[in-house]
């Protein structure tokens, strides 16, 4: 019987070496190398090779082809890899069972954040986990609002911290409200007053996050009712990319003020809230599965980080 039809349909009595060859084959397809891996394992990268084999014979496919700068997962691989990840968080979720009995919430816990967030959030989130959840280390992705809506629906992460959606369910707490800033250079006209008239972005060349973004979405729509034309002169997905355009191009880009708290103070950039009307994005804390099936990390680090939110 192959290992995955073996451990699923007798998930109770799955080897240590079932599992650790699954855990490996997801470390090697998360790397796109066979050397991370081993760096990490303290093996030579041969043996990883050779336990992958091994696997690919069980399974009776090849789970990677070779590329110029490591590997990649074949077709076979690409249907395998949710069911190892699957399996894998449901052993750890054993293990955490196990040891909650102990009082001591153990686990990896996956988390993506728009770059936005990251500065004011992150640090306090990892001071506080560190000192309350000593078995809990996290795992952080940055990135804009559809990457992490893609990253939540494919279970890459546990955790998402992003614009609430229209259709956002109700399982999303929600951590912040931000209120939408146009920034620019110091010294710049349009942005060094308290604040800015929507009207007044008429035709200035605006750097800002590509499609599935959603803020492009949204000044378009308020743009047409106002009879304005919005210009798009780039779109870039990095906070940094955006920040430094405004700094040395002659652009601007539209922010909330938590984006750019640094910058404000090292006077780098400067910026006017926007109104007439204003703009505001709400912030939410999602998980991409039912809280039912959430690991105890998971859940605690949630409580956590909507605390540390709702307290700003």
């Amino acid at each position: 019987m192959k290992v995955l039809d073996r451990l699923l349909s007798r998930p109770e009595e799955p080897s240590i070496m079932d599992l650790a060859l699954l855990k490996l084959f997801a470390e090697v397809a998360e790397a796109g190398t066979l050397s991370r891996p081993a760096q990490a394992a303290g093996i030579a990268q041969s043996v990883v090779s050779r336990r992958i084999a091994a696997l690919e014979q069980e399974l009776g496919g090849k789970l990677f082809h070779r590329t110029g700068r490591g590997v990649a997962l074949t077709e076979v691989g690409q249907r395998t890899l949710p069911r190892v990840r699957s399996i894998l968080l449901e052993a750890e979720r054993l293990t955490e069972d196990v040891h909650g009995s102990s009082a001591v919430v153990r686990g990896d816990v996956r988390i993506g954040m728009l770059t936005s967030m990251v500065h004011p959030l992150l640090g306090e989130l990892y001071r506080i986990v560190r000192t309350q959840l000593q078995g809990v280390r996290l795992h952080v992705l940055e990135g804009t609002g559809g990457q992490l809506e893609q990253w939540l629906a494919s279970d890459e992460i546990d955790i998402g911290i992003l614009p609430r959606r229209q259709r956002a369910g109700a399982a999303a707490a929600h951590l912040l409200r931000m209120a939408l800033h146009l920034v620019g250079p110091p010294g710049d006209v349009l942005t060094q007053r308290a604040t800015v008239r929507f009207s007044r972005l008429d035709r200035l060349p605006l750097v800002v996050p590509a499609p599935p973004s959603a803020l492009q979405r949204i000044l378009k729509r308020e743009a047409r009712r106002q009879g304005i034309s919005l210009s798009v002169a780039m779109e870039a997905d990095s906070l940094t990319i955006q920040k430094e355009m405004v700094a040395t191009a002659g652009v601007y880009t539209i922010l909330g003020i938590q984006a750019m708290q640094r910058e404000l103070s090292e006077g780098t950039l400067q910026a006017a809230k926007i109104v007439d009307p204003v703009i505001e994005r709400d912030v939410v804390l999602t998980t991409g599965r039912k809280k039912a099936s959430l690991s105890p990390a998971v859940l605690a680090v949630a409580k956590i980080a909507t605390r540390i939110a709702g307290g700003r």
